[in-house]
């Protein structure tokens, strides 16, 4: 038997074998897209091994982000303003299509014509390619 402490979140095994009992276990079988993280509970009497279902790409709020922005272009300009957060700033260098929405210099502006961005088009200051909301 393994004995071990829970420091921060760790599994710590100290070389006098001194500590409480380290419980290990198998993952289990994780879904599509997934992967199994393991992690460590103290449950008072001794240290268990838990796991946690986390997406291969990045975190639970990762690829709920990502999917909102994929959902974001379908949204009316009013809805888009409430959620400005979603849309990315603007860049120079970036392609834009027609009715996306980038940020710039605190507001949020629609593309109305697709273009690739100039320095001197920022949407801020260039009214042919975009429309602030």
């Amino acid at each position: 038997m393994l004995y071990g402490e829970l420091i921060g979140g760790a599994l710590v095994v100290p070389p006098d074998g001194s500590g409480k009992p380290v419980v290990e276990t198998e993952p289990p079988e994780a879904p599509d897209g997934y992967e199994m993280k393991p992690g460590w509970r103290d449950d008072g009497s001794r240290i268990v091994q838990t796991w946690e279902a986390v997406p291969k790409e990045g975190s639970a709020l990762d690829a709920a982000v990502r999917l909102c922005r994929m959902l974001a272009r379908d949204l009316t300009d009013e809805q888009a303003k409430q959620v400005a957060a979603l849309y990315g700033e603007w860049r120079v260098g970036a392609s834009y299509d027609k009715a996306d929405r980038a940020r710039d210099a605190g507001d949020l502006y629609r593309c109305t014509e697709p273009h690739t961005a100039l320095a001197e088009w920022r949407p801020s200051q260039d009214s042919d390619h975009w429309v602030k909301l």
